[in-house]
């Protein structure tokens, strides 16, 4: 069954040998709390891209979506624009990569998009707007949004599920704001990561009428917040064709069995939720194939 991850991180060889020293230099104290808590142990890898491609392979994943980090600051995102961009030339059947950008940052951000366009990023995100200190309704997203509108690519935008306890880098996202975005934007695709927070269970009956066409939901770190079941239960008010497998690799979601980063764990978790063969094909390969138009 053909598996294409649509949301995983890289980082540069700078950030993976010490994460502690680099975040301190570059002011990124919310990415520094998630890959490397204060007091408590990381589950964080630092796979190379070698690593990372025979670890696809041995999980059989043709292509992965490389997602940027919700940065604090500008240069930190163009420096992993950069190590993205390297990869998708280098890699155009492996690779594919979501620009990461810093909508305060006004002038630059428009910039950094154009620059991604010329280069085959596919997509905008991840971004995580209480993280990057600005809202959904603020101006400097608006001026995002009609930038991209004839770019016609989706936005990953990082969301909180207010009912899982406290984590590493846990920052509340205000749910209503996502309903608001899709519906003041209705022709752009958003993805909406972590499964939207548990969104589509909160409105289900908006969701059952088909009101936001143009959410989506992805996967990422799934094993850790939530049982299996939760993804039979919302593809059963979204259906099938709205959610995407992701993994956020090379985070370690299964902590009690992994020593190192990997995706198969990940597929076989799938197979627990309840979906059907169909449902597994759209959700591990089929919707993101449909969404980005390959």
């Amino acid at each position: 069954m053909p598996v294409i991850d649509a949301h995983i991180h890289l980082f540069t060889e700078a950030m993976a040998r010490d994460p502690i020293g680099w975040a301190a230099k570059h002011g990124e104290h919310i990415w520094r709390e998630c890959v490397a808590p204060p007091g408590r142990p990381s589950l964080q890898g630092w796979p190379t891209v070698e690593q990372t491609l025979r670890d696809m392979d041995a999980a059989k994943v043709e292509r992965v979506v490389l997602q940027g980090w919700y940065w604090q600051n500008p240069e930190s995102c163009q420096i992993q624009n950069r190590l993205y961009a390297e990869l998708i030339q280098r890699y155009p059947d492996r690779f594919s990569a979501f620009v990461s950008l810093h909508p305060p940052s006004g002038p630059s951000t428009m910039e950094a998009i154009e620059w991604a366009m010329d280069r085959g990023f596919c997509g905008v995100g991840e971004i995580h707007p209480q993280a990057q200190n600005f809202s959904l309704r603020d101006a400097c997203w608006h001026r995002v949004m009609e930038k991209i509108t004839p770019w016609k690519t989706p936005v990953t935008l990082h969301v909180t599920d207010p009912r899982t306890p406290p984590h590493p880098g846990k920052i509340e996202t205000p749910l209503e704001d996502y309903l608001s975005l899709a519906q003041s934007q209705p022709d752009q695709n958003f993805i909406l990561a972590h499964l939207g927070g548990r969104l589509p269970l909160l409105h289900s009956d908006s969701f059952r009428a088909g009101e936001f066409p143009n959410l989506y939901f992805d996967c990422a770190a799934l094993p850790l917040l939530y049982e299996p079941e939760i993804l039979g239960q919302i593809s059963r008010i979204t259906g099938p064709e709205k959610i995407l497998f992701g993994t956020d690799y090379p985070l370690m979601t299964f902590p009690r069995q992994q020593r190192d980063p990997g995706f198969a764990l990940a597929i076989d978790h799938l197979a627990q939720s309840g979906l059907s063969r169909e449902g597994l094909e759209f959700v591990l390969a089929g919707n993101i194939r449909r969404l980005m138009g390959w």
